[in-house]
């Protein structure tokens, strides 16, 4: 029920023929463009459809009190929200201690780091992975740990950034 429910996804398990008994192989090739999202718990988000007069609160606390009261007039929508609360938990939880992510599960998440570390996990030795990501991985130092694992041993072989200055996409700066 729960590999169903957090679908589940093993690449070992799903390309055996990629990948020998003991870990070893790898993919030639990776690309990708992954979210660059940072996950969080938003009540606001969270109720804005389904009981707006909660996201409209501006008060976090009182937010709180609203939703404690969810458990006598909605208990569906209480239930869905410790759901919700348990399934962030538990995906931090599973990020930051399964040792699968050494490098980009600290500090804030992001989606993107996730990604990347785990898409440079699936390439051969001989292999190259090309992701879109954001330039700060290059510069910022709370990525440090990260962009330091590929590039002090050699695996960065180019990292290009581009200016969105025509506004190809309007959302990105």
């Amino acid at each position: 029920a729960l590999a169903r429910q957090y679908r589940f996804f093993h690449w070992h398990l799903e390309f055996p023929t990629v990948f020998d008994a003991d870990g070893a192989g790898g993919f030639d090739c990776v690309l990708g463009n992954p979210p660059w999202e940072m996950p969080e718990v938003d009540d606001k988000a969270f109720f804005g459809l389904s009981h707006p007069e909660i996201s409209a609160e501006q008060s976090a606390h009182n937010r709180k009190s609203l939703i404690d009261a969810l458990a006598s007039s909605d208990e569906h929508a209480r239930e869905e929200w410790l759901a919700h609360i348990r399934r962030y938990e538990g995906e931090r939880a599973f990020f930051t201690s399964s040792g699968a992510f050494p490098y980009s599960a600290t500090g804030r998440l992001n989606y993107y780091k996730l990604f990347l570390e785990s898409g440079w996990g699936n390439v051969s030795r001989a292999g190259r992975l090309g992701m879109v990501v954001p330039s700060g991985l290059t510069t910022n130092a709370y990525e440090r740990p990260l962009w330091l694992s590929l590039v002090r041993p050699g695996h960065v072989v180019s990292a290009l950034d581009f200016e969105n200055s025509a506004l190809l996409f309007p959302n990105v700066d």
